[in-house]
């Protein structure tokens, strides 16, 4: 029991520094770009007192274009966590993020809004995000474009959590994913979504909409 313990406050300790490494190296993405606007900036300084058109556009074209272009490359929504008091949504969304960019899959989070700790037992609710976000990753490595979506939003003290996914163009039989086996993955890999029915069995405030895309997938949960 302590052995397990320990184990799990190290892969906890493990993924808290991937997170924090990649905070890191996004903070020195946004200070290099600080570094160059300036530069930019005080290139633009003569050229203009001198109205020199020429010398502007040149600067425009080559320089503040190509840097608009490398900025809007970046993606930083991923890490836009401040408005989340929940640690079980926290948790759960930091793991997802750092899996999807391991397996190289696009992932994004928009949560516009504050959201409080929810009514639910903690353990239980990083189970439900964590089975519906793990699948969301896994089926969107199959698709051509690889990408996850994740917008939470409270509205009135009602939670709406929705999880969108690309996946390949496997037909996807609505009811039967619930089914114990049954999975796009593979025969005996679809134990994820069985679980997930029976935890939320156990909380009438939490209800789940499915739909299917030909190339799409989207949870749609709903905390009272």
């Amino acid at each position: 029991m302590v052995h397990q313990e320990i184990k799990r406050r190290e892969d906890e300790n493990k993924e808290l520094n991937q997170f924090v490494n990649k905070l890191g190296s996004l903070y020195d993405e946004i200070r290099g770009f600080r570094h160059d606007f300036a530069g930019i900036i005080a290139s633009l300084a003569p050229v203009i007192q001198e109205r020199n058109i020429n010398e502007i556009e040149l600067v425009y074209k080559d320089v503040l274009l190509t840097t608009n272009a490398n900025l809007q490359k970046l993606d930083y929504s991923a890490f836009d966590l401040k408005n989340i008091d929940d640690l079980a949504f926290r948790n759960a969304l930091a793991k997802a993020m750092l899996e999807a960019e391991k397996q190289g899959v696009t992932f994004k989070c928009d949560v516009p809004g504050h959201i409080p700790v929810v009514d639910i037992s903690m353990l239980d609710m990083i189970r439900i995000l964590s089975i519906l976000l793990t699948n969301a990753v896994e089926a969107a490595q199959e698709a051509d474009k690889p990408l996850v979506e994740v917008a939470i939003t409270n509205k009135n003290n009602v939670i709406t959590v929705m999880i969108y996914n690309t996946r390949s163009k496997i037909p996807l039989n609505k009811r039967r994913i619930w089914e114990k086996g049954v999975s796009s993955k593979g025969d005996d890999r679809g134990l994820g979504l069985y679980n997930l029915k029976k935890l939320l069995g156990d909380y009438p405030q939490l209800s789940l909409e499915t739909k299917v895309g030909q190339e799409d997938f989207t949870q749609i949960m709903t905390i009272q």
